[in-house]
């Protein structure tokens, strides 16, 4: 259920749960319990969704049981079970709270799907290739680690279109046979090499799906497994996701192939 289908159900009840509160105002009586069941049940299916999906901001949302809300009245002297209006009461307060917070999360939905890491990034980097469905970029200064590449790799021969580019430091050329093999699966890879600049591309990020971003201080290199790193990873967000799409074309406008680099080297030699 997405948030705004679950906006529209909660308002919905807000409306149903004010009629019941102005017909039975100040209790309700036990045979007329029905309707408030009935919301309570609606209320439930939007709640374990919203838990589900947004589990921080419901947790501490329980569902309202009516049992709790029995009172006896004493009426000309004959005593009557009935619920008491707190039981409608606490119930708006319940709906509210998921009506005003829905309206938050679609301010803050960005920060609904970032997580910052500093353990354990080469998994994320990993799990976020493996689940990839069609596309796939790296800007990556320093790429020595053969297990990314070669995962980078399998996923060209599963269909889906990869892009990397990469510095021309001489670190990233000691060995060249897993770049041989990622070419010749179909992957494209890029070398920045913008000698007159005379800078680096120290870019370290990826972008997957166009929704998927994952950036920051680590290079995609053995060594960065035993170093201090940080990552943001930034989920289904596609203008995030855009902004980097843009910065890695540009970059490549400032590359050249990596069959044309290894040529230049060779012909040095």
């Amino acid at each position: 259920m997405d948030q705004k289908e679950a906006y529209i159900i909660l308002k919905s009840l807000r409306e149903a749960i004010d009629g019941l509160q102005r017909k039975y105002y100040p209790s309700i009586p036990k045979a007329e319990i029905s309707m408030f069941i009935k919301y309570r049940s609606a209320f439930s299916k939007v709640l374990i969704d919203l838990k589900k999906d947004y589990g921080t901001f419901f947790s501490d949302l329980t569902l309202i049981q009516e049992q709790e809300y029995i009172i006896t009245l004493d009426k000309l002297g004959k005593k009557e079970e009935v619920y008491s209006k707190q039981i409608l009461d606490n119930f708006i307060v319940d709906i509210d709270y998921c009506i005003n917070t829905l309206q938050g999360l679609s301010q803050i939905k960005i920060l609904v799907n970032t997580y910052p890491l500093f353990r354990g990034i080469k998994a994320h980097l990993g799990l976020e290739i493996s689940n990839a469905k069609k596309d796939i970029i790296v800007a990556s200064a320093w790429l020595t680690d053969t297990d990314l590449i070669n995962q980078l790799k399998e996923r060209v021969e599963s269909g889906l279109k990869v892009q990397i580019i990469i510095d021309s430091v001489d670190e990233n050329f000691k060995i060249t046979s897993h770049f041989d093999d990622f070419v010749k699966s179909g992957g494209e890879l890029f070398v920045y090499s913008d000698k007159e600049k005379k800078c680096k591309m120290h870019h370290k990020f990826c972008v997957i799906d166009f929704k998927t971003t994952i950036t920051g201080s680590y290079n995609w290199t053995f060594q960065a497994n035993w170093n201090l790193e940080n990552v943001i990873k930034i989920k289904n967000n596609e203008f995030i996701a855009r902004m980097f799409i843009i910065e890695f074309d540009y970059i490549k406008g400032n590359c050249i192939s990596y069959e044309e680099f290894m040529n230049k080297e060779t012909t040095k030699e």
